[in-house]
């Protein structure tokens, strides 16, 4: 992600394994991330930066990047909206990611938080070498447990979507792709997105685990059941 190779790789591989519409991967998505990238070197050493981040990997791989790339940035502070969440919300619940929260939550954090201090020099050394860890591993996905990132295998949902194709009945019958792909949406207790939820699914009909009817070019366009 740091260099253009990396960058090429990672566009190549959603290509070739991720359902988008009007041509995201191929025609907009590398030339937003390099403009992010320019934009976030372009502000000033002196201007203080605010990261809001949740308990997910997602959220906290993106940090570690960010991070990464503001190395003569001093002033950085992070707000953790999990923490938030349950500190100042008083939640019971976690949420999955910061997008979860109302707007007004966030304004109740700013508030809150404006007066948290600037990470120190270690901490941001951590999440530098943080950074330099996960982007040398070979994995394709992460996730969050034990309160950390974990570099896992890309089937690391499938029997998870199994279940969740059994329970809504598409062991028995043909199902539209988004019942079941929206019944493992609501119940992972990760952060994932349904387009790569929609890439296991179609790698099990790959492997013959279940059988469609329709064609495959988009989710709304197949039923799936499970093999017997």
């Amino acid at each position: 992600m740091h260099t253009n190779e990396g960058q090429l790789a990672r566009q190549k591989w959603l290509i070739n394994n991720l359902t988008a519409y009007d041509s995201y991967f191929e025609e907009e998505y590398l030339s937003r991330f390099i403009a992010t990238i320019e934009e976030l070197h372009t502000i000033p050493v002196e201007t203080p930066i605010t990261i809001w981040k949740a308990d997910n990997a997602h959220e906290h791989v993106g940090l570690s990047f960010v991070i990464a790339q503001l190395k003569n940035k001093k002033n950085i502070r992070v707000v953790n909206t999990s923490e938030a969440s349950r500190e100042i919300l008083k939640q019971e619940y976690d949420i999955r990611g910061t997008g979860e929260l109302p707007p007004e939550s966030l304004a109740l954090f700013q508030k809150s938080f404006i007066k948290l201090p600037y990470l120190t020099e270690e901490k941001r050394m951590k999440f530098e070498h943080e950074w330099d860890r996960l982007s040398e591993s070979i994995e394709c996905l992460r996730v969050w447990k034990e309160n950390e990132v974990h570099s896992v295998q890309e089937d690391y949902f499938d029997q998870f979507i199994i279940e969740c194709a059994k329970s809504v009945g598409a062991d028995r019958e043909f199902l539209k792709a988004p019942r079941v792909i929206g019944e493992a949406l609501g119940l992972v207790e990760q952060l994932v997105g349904d387009t790569f939820l929609e890439y296991r699914l179609k790698q099990l009909i790959k492997q013959e685990v279940f059988e469609f009817e329709g064609t495959l070019d988009e989710m709304r366009f197949y039923s799936v059941k499970l093999r017997k």
